[in-house]
C-alpha cells in the first residue's frame, strides 16, 4: 500500500482527516482508474477526475480545474437540436453577444457589432437557422444560406456556459448537412479571428480577409470548406 504520508501535509487532526480521505481516493483512482466517491461522512467530499495526471491534492484540497460535478445537468444532457422560430430571435440575439464578448471585446466594440448581430425576422425568412438546446436552455446557434450553389456560414454562436462540450461541431456538422440538401458544394466562412482555428479544425481553409461589416478598416479571416472534407481532429 502506498504511503499515506507521501499524499498529506501537515495539517490539524480535522484537516489531516480530510486529506487522508482524498488521499485514498487518489491512491484507489491511480490502481484501479475507476471513478471514486467519498464517503457521506467526512469534510472532504469532492469527486475526483478519473485522469489521475490531473489530480492532485493541495492544501486539503483539489484544484477546481480538477473537479467533476457528476450531477451537472449541463454536463449530462444531451442537447437537441432544432429550427428556430420567431420567439427565438432576441433570445439568440443576445447569446451570440454573450458568445462574442468571451473573446474579450470591451463595450464599446460588442455595441458597435450589435446592429450586425441582431437576428430579424428576415435572417428566419432567408436562412437556415438551428438552436440548439441543452437542459431547457438555448445553449447554441447556427445560420446558414445558400445561393447559387454556395453556402454562406453566417453565424455559429456556443454560449460561454457551453463552451468546450462539443456544441460547435454538431451545429457546425447540421449546417454542413443543411447545405448538401440545398444543393451547395461548398461553404464559405467569415471567422471572428478568434474562431479561425476552430473552422480550420473542423477542415476548412482559409483563402483570404473580408472587411468588418462593424468596424470600418478591420479584416476579418475568410475561409472556404469544401464538403467531404475530413475534420482535423
Amino acid at each position: 500500500m502506498a504511503n499515506l504520508k507521501a499524499f498529506v501535509p501537515n495539517h490539524s487532526p480535522a484537516q489531516g482527516r480530510a486529506c487522508r480521505i482524498v488521499a485514498i481516493g487518489k491512491i484507489a483512482n491511480l490502481l484501479c482508474g475507476s471513478w471514486v466517491r467519498e464517503p457521506e461522512r467526512g469534510e472532504a467530499k469532492i469527486r475526483l477526475v478519473q485522469s489521475a495526471q490531473r489530480a492532485r491534492v493541495e492544501r486539503c484540497s483539489i484544484d477546481p480545474g480538477d473537479l467533476l460535478t457528476m450531477n451537472d445537468p449541463k454536463l449530462q444532457a444531451p442537447a437537441q437540436v432544432r429550427h428556430a422560430v420567431e420567439a427565438d430571435l432576441d433570445a439568440l440575439t443576445e447569446l451570440c453577444i454573450r458568445s462574442k464578448a468571451h473573446w474579450g471585446y470591451d463595450q464599446a466594440f460588442m455595441e458597435a457589432c450589435r446592429e450586425e448581430m441582431t437576428l430579424t425576422l428576415a435572417d428566419l425568412a432567408e436562412a437556415e437557422i438551428a438552436v440548439a438546446v441543452q437542459s431547457g436552455e438555448p445553449a447554441a446557434m447556427v445560420q446558414v444560406g445558400v445561393v447559387d450553389g454556395l453556402a454562406d456560414l453566417h453565424r455559429l454562436y456556443v454560449d460561454p456556459a457551453f463552451m468546450r462540450g462539443g456544441l460547435g461541431r454538431t451545429l457546425f456538422d447540421w449546417a454542413v448537412a443543411k447545405a448538401k440538401s440545398l444543393g451547395a458544394k461548398a461553404m464559405t466562412i467569415e471567422a471572428d479571428p478568434s474562431a479561425a482555428a476552430f473552422y480550420e479544425r473542423m477542415g476548412a481553409t482559409v483563402v483570404g480577409s473580408a472587411p468588418s461589416g462593424s468596424i470600418p478598416g478591420r479584416e476579418l479571416p475568410l475561409l472556404r470548406y469544401k464538403f467531404g472534407q475530413a475534420s482535423k481532429g
